[in-house]
């Protein structure tokens, strides 16, 4: 479930409609009666020119990384944390994985496995 706070329609036709995700319009994060696992920022100008300013505000507390052109992610794990898990719940050596990323939000799993290029 996608829980938005829009401020335009528009994004909720995007993650609707384009992204295919389950929504509901909640007025304030508070709102939201689950767990909250990721935050995303829809910047329209593209998520690069917003990262500094509004990344380095909140990089003590969360993972930061622009994900896609206009995605700006704030989480508390990261895909590295993730692929750390899996491997071991699989039984598989981080020697024997490969991952393949195309954004920024894919370089702490990238230096997971030895190879982070973008």
């Amino acid at each position: 479930m996608s829980y938005l706070c829009p401020k335009e329609m528009e994004i909720v036709r995007v993650i609707r409609d384009f992204t295919g995700n389950q929504i509901t319009i909640v007025r304030f994060p508070e709102e939201v009666p689950e767990p909250i696992v990721k935050i995303s920022a829809f910047c329209r100008d593209g998520a690069a020119g917003i990262d500094k300013p509004l990344g380095d505000r909140w990089r003590d507390f969360f993972n930061v990384a622009v994900a896609g052109e206009p995605w700006l992610d704030f989480t508390l794990a990261d895909k590295g944390t993730a692929l750390r898990q899996l491997s071991r719940i699989l039984q598989i050596s981080l020697e024997n994985v490969m991952a393949i990323g195309d954004n920024y939000n894919d370089v702490a799993m990238l230096e997971i496995v030895g190879i982070a290029k973008l």
